[in-house]
């Protein structure tokens, strides 16, 4: 596998509502290039559909997460 050395301006630390709207507004205002780190397999953040118990919950930043491990008590 062949290795590519890229510089970024910006790193954007989180996916989430914030991390995305920042990256909007680093991209309107022609600075880049950035990237994006998140920790999870989707950006989104809390911004997510569950399925539990067969019912799609959405999910947002008006969630209270209970166990600290991103699922509703």
């Amino acid at each position: 596998m062949k290795s590519i050395e890229k510089t970024y301006d910006v790193a954007v630390i989180g996916g989430g509502l914030s991390g995305l709207t920042a990256s909007i507004y680093l991209a309107k205002a022609g600075l880049y290039p950035f990237f994006i780190v998140e920790k999870m397999n989707q950006l989104g953040g809390r911004a997510m559909t569950v399925k539990k118990k067969g019912a799609s919950l959405n999910m947002g930043v008006h969630a209270f997460y209970l166990d600290g491990e991103g699922e509703a008590g």
